[in-house]
């Protein structure tokens, strides 16, 4: 649902010229913003850029993510991940 809510027309316009660069809706821009205040509030520990990216990665859902591979480790024939730990392990040693 949404609601109309009255802003000052500074705070409009940078929203503004904001959305356009980041290709949201003024709404969009704003509701991105008060999320991202609320989220940096409640985890004052994560810098805000680590907040943004997250909120951004949330936004773009599963359908753009990739699977992560530790270097080396291509070869999951090996089993489980505590094999490939020790059969990299035992590499190292050589």
């Amino acid at each position: 649902m949404s609601r109309s809510v009255r802003i000052n027309d500074a705070l409009y316009q940078e929203a503004r010229a904001h959305a356009h660069t980041e290709r949201r809706t003024i709404a969009r821009q704003l509701e991105f913003w008060a999320k991202m205040g609320k989220a940096a509030l409640d985890n004052p520990e994560l810098p805000t850029e680590v907040v943004k990216d997250l909120l951004i990665a949330r936004a773009e859902g599963h359908s753009l993510t990739t699977s992560f591979t530790p270097e080396g480790w291509s070869d999951w024939s090996l089993g489980s991940i505590s094999q490939a730990i020790r059969h990299n392990d035992s590499d190292m040693s050589k």
